[in-house]
């Protein structure tokens, strides 16, 4: 269960995790019901489940509704979202099942993205919203900056985009921030709509207890293969690349359910 890539719906795991140990978990649904929502054409793919505005909206209640008691004390729901008002339909369910949010934390990308050519104004940032329980007490854990935006190149910026994979893929670099502001080391993030494993991969480079998941074949496929190259790097840093490469850059597949 730990420390495992599964390629299932997140929500077939609830059984399998006991109630306080999450302290990070990660959401990234897709953003179908964006204002303006864009694909990148830099992207290699641009495969996602749940891509209908009713079941992009669903994911999200399942968490708000089903995973309260599985957060560590003081433990956080890192929900992303698109440039734009909380949807009325979420924005309810986080009252009703009595969540604390700290948001929107804005992800500036540092340019317009690609979108409403004809509009005089272009999004170029996402929102993070901050969930946890009510009491519970947030703790900066590496004294990072207070700041609640959050300027991190995207995988489309030029000079990166080669190694984008996902249209909708954040960079590592904003993950490990992420993970290092709201855990330690040895804590827990499941990596709840792993798409192709930043967020899991971040979490190992930073000695985290993870758990993937992914119910797109082809996205589980990219995310196992990051997630192996993550673990043959910690594992024997000097020649990681080397043998990655000598592997068609699958070092280690990580076991599925």
């Amino acid at each position: 269960m730990l420390d495992h890539a599964h390629h299932c719906r997140f929500q077939d795991l609830s059984p399998a995790f006991s109630d306080k140990t999450i302290q990070i978990l990660a959401i990234d649904p897709p953003y179908v019901y964006g204002d303006d929502t864009y694909g990148s054409r830099s992207a290699r793919s641009l495969a996602c489940d749940n891509d209908d505005p009713e079941s992009a909206v669903a994911m999200v209640i399942d968490v708000l509704r089903d995973w309260q008691d599985k957060l560590a004390t003081g433990g956080v729901v890192l929900l992303w979202q698109p440039w734009q008002s909380l949807l009325t339909e979420i924005a309810q369910a986080i009252e009703r099942y009595r969540w604390a949010i700290v948001g929107p934390i804005i992800w500036d990308k540092g340019r317009p993205q690609p979108g409403q050519f004809e509009s005089p104004y272009s999004v170029q940032g996402e929102f993070l919203w901050v969930l946890h329980r009510l009491g519970d007490r947030l703790i900066n854990y590496d004294g990072s900056p207070r700041h609640s935006i959050l300027r991190f190149s995207p995988m489309s910026f030029p000079g990166v985009s080669a190694d984008q994979v996902h249209c909708f893929e954040k960079p590592e670099s904003l993950s490990e921030f992420l993970i290092q502001k709201h855990s330690r080391r040895g804590d827990l993030v499941f990596d709840a709509c792993g798409c192709t494993g930043a967020i899991t991969a971040a979490a190992i480079r930073l000695e985290r207890r993870w758990v993937y998941a992914e119910s797109n074949a082809e996205n589980h496929r990219l995310g196992s293969e990051r997630i192996g190259r993550a673990l043959l790097e910690r594992e024997q840093p000097d020649d990681a690349c080397c043998r990655a490469r000598l592997n068609g850059d699958r070092a280690v597949v990580v076991s599925a359910t």
